[in-house]
């Protein structure tokens, strides 16, 4: 069986303050765009069956251009007989009994296999079983849901599922509902296990990987590899796909002791001039234990106005740590602020849960109407 393992697409995260001329996000409308590519792509590999494990929607109340552009690539699978295999993650997962998953409302086909309440869900396709565990409300769900698991002798067996490997806990993202999987899920039971949450691609077991996000969501992730994975679980291999995304490029450090604001936008400007248009671009200005100069805004307006985003970051051995231009406001993660803030408090798992969500539905409605981006 040919198998692609994708993850975290995020529909509906804007980021920026850059328009169309509809007045759009521009990142969100892009990412959509790169999406509908990628699902050619994938196509065009001819699989039996594709994975989403988790996250595919930045929120468990998408917008209605989310819901739309995932509905037409499901539609897109659907016509080329290719069978969609997904689950709920910690974003599109309902934290509240009121709430409905968003996946309940695009999973309408027969072809489309979908595990989102909260239990585990076995699906046989051809010569696989898919073991489904969608991100749950508790931690010790997980060891619940995995004692309904029956490894198939007669199969592959294919876990899917979402959190945290504690083998890379160090790349917390620090949000509601992000929880550890240890060696009690990661086994070596299963002949391939595919994993969402972390938005790099990588191997944490010899059996089990990360597909990575498609686009690059913050930059925290400049370094990772994005795409998708072609997977043959009876063959054991796993392959890199190539998926079109936003670039996203560190133009690297300028030792900037002796310059003045001028020069350093001049230097800033030669660096970041050869980038595609509407890209985004990470530049570090290292003042060692000089006093911090700021660079002349009006001087970057044009290189600005080029990329989708610019993000100049400030050091200083003074400070001992990187601090972010004043006006450049909208590079600040403020929902991954926020997440780190409410882990340090006294609350219940679903305490937190319920106030990570509805301060987190406030922060993007408070940036929005700022100018900057959650």
């Amino acid at each position: 069986m040919k198998i692609i393992h994708t993850a975290d697409a995020h529909f509906g995260r804007a980021r920026f303050n850059k328009a169309t001329q509809d007045g759009s996000n521009l990142f969100e409308i892009t990412c959509y765009e790169n999406a509908r590519l990628g699902t050619q792509h994938i196509i065009d590999q001819n699989p039996d069956v594709v994975l989403k494990c988790g996250d595919k929607f930045d929120s468990v109340t998408p917008k209605t251009i989310s819901i739309t552009a995932e509905q037409e690539i499901l539609e897109w699978y659907e016509e080329a007989e290719i069978d969609v295999v997904e689950i709920s993650g910690n974003h599109d997962m309902p934290k509240m009994s009121h709430v409905r998953c968003p996946l309940d409302i695009t999973s309408r086909s027969n072809m489309i296999h979908s595990a989102h309440a909260y239990r585990y869900q076995r699906v046989e396709i051809q010569d696989t079983i898919f073991h489904l565990i969608p991100n749950m409300l508790h931690a010790a769900d997980y060891k619940t849901a995995m004692k309904e698991v029956e490894i198939s002798n007669s199969h592959n067996n294919v876990l899917v599922t979402h959190g945290l490997a504690t083998t890379i806990r160090d790349k917390r993202l620090n949000e509601a509902a992000e929880f550890e999987l240890d060696e009690n899920i990661l086994t070596d039971q299963f002949d391939y296990i595919a994993l969402g949450h972390y938005h790099g691609q990588e191997q944490v077991a010899p059996n089990a990987w990360y597909s990575g996000s498609q686009e690059h969501l913050a930059y925290g992730e400049i370094d990772n590899i994005k795409g998708a994975l072609v997977v043959d679980p009876a063959r054991h291999t796993v392959d890199h796909l190539d998926l079109p995304c936003i670039p996203m490029t560190d133009l690297g450090t300028i030792h900037s002791a002796e310059l003045s604001g001028e020069q350093l936008a001049d230097i800033i400007i030669r660096k970041a001039e050869s980038l595609p248009v509407n890209s985004m671009a990470r530049i570090t200005l290292d003042f060692m234990d000089f006093p911090v100069r700021v660079v002349p805004e009006e001087a970057l307006e044009a290189i600005r106005d080029r990329l989708l985003d610019l993000n100049i970051r400030n050091k200083s051995k003074a400070a001992d740590r990187a601090e972010i231009q004043q006006q450049d406001l909208r590079a600040i993660d403020y929902v991954g602020e926020f997440g780190t803030f409410l882990q340090q408090r006294p609350l219940t798992d679903q305490q937190r849960a319920a106030v990570m969500l509805r301060g987190t539905e406030t922060l993007k409605t408070v940036v929005t109407e700022r100018g900057v981006s959650a």
